[in-house]
């Protein structure tokens, strides 16, 4: 059983943490710079005035303000390291930054759109997007032709649609024909109209073949594809209406991650149809 003074303690750790971290986070670049660098292992003085192109003076001053709050502390050999608390602040400090650059760099998009399709868990993590770019589309131009040069590079496609673009299906077709491995989450109503163009024939070979595995759930509000080389994510409007016209596009392995969990989030709540 936790006793009362065990308890505050713990209260005051945490407190003390955040009251750390919002204080880093306000911080000069440098400091956050400089942990950042120390959550790869400890370092030398040279080292991070090198990286960092700073003097030295300076990069003395910065540490002493971090030795200070406990975060950094000099080793025996002289080199520079976090400390266990450190470490814990780095990281949530990192997080944080990366959050706030995430949704301050696509600002208007994430304000205007819909948001409710991403589960609460993967919106925590939505620094993970940080190194995303938003993508202006003329709805005209469908199929995109980004969409299709970067789908001919991957070679494990995973797809969540409540949308149907009649020549999306001759896309994954053409993937499919070349060996690689696809699994879509659709509405019924996009199922069937894929079933009409390709042939219900068709997909029940590539399941069998162990190419392609198709999975049913109504009601999404999200479109987007993840594969081993990017993530394009599409959001419903407020009005309640697909924005045809923006995605945001990512290859950096942290938003794959990012958009695999997503895929995987939804697939737990879908029927398989296919495969």
């Amino acid at each position: 059983m936790i006793s009362m003074t065990e308890s505050k303690k713990g209260v005051r750790f945490e407190n003390d943490i955040a009251s750390r971290c919002v204080k880093l986070v306000a911080c000069s670049d440098l400091r956050r710079n400089i942990i950042s660098m120390l959550l790869e292992g400890k370092k030398p003085l040279s080292e991070i005035r090198e990286r960092l192109e700073i003097r030295s003076s300076t990069a003395i001053h910065a540490l002493r303000e971090l030795e200070r709050d406990n975060i950094v502390l000099q080793h025996e050999d002289r080199d520079y390291g976090l400390t266990s608390i450190g470490k814990i602040i780095a990281k949530k400090v990192i997080d944080l930054t990366n959050t706030a650059e995430a949704l301050k760099k696509h600002e208007e998009f994430w304000l205007n759109h819909d948001l409710t399709a991403i589960p609460e868990e993967l919106l925590y993590r939505i620094g993970e997007l940080k190194d995303s770019h938003l993508l202006k589309i003329d709805p005209l131009s469908l199929p995109h032709k980004y969409f299709i040069e970067l789908l001919a590079r991957s070679t494990c496609i995973k797809g969540i649609s409540p949308i149907f673009f009649e020549d999306y299906p001759k896309v994954f077709t053409k993937s499919l024909d070349r060996g690689v491995f696809v699994e879509l989450i659709l509405t019924k109503d996009v199922l069937k109209k894929v079933e009409e163009d390709v042939g219900e024939d068709y997909l029940r070979n590539k399941g069998n073949e162990g190419l392609l595995k198709i999975y049913t759930l109504e009601d999404i509000k999200i479109a987007f594809t993840v594969t081993d080389t990017f993530l394009s994510l599409g959001l419903f409007k407020l009005d309640g209406t697909y924005d045809i016209t923006m995605d945001l596009v990512s290859q950096d392995n942290k938003a794959l991650n990012w958009g695999l969990d997503l895929f995987n989030w939804y697939r737990s709540k879908a029927k398989k149809k296919y495969g």
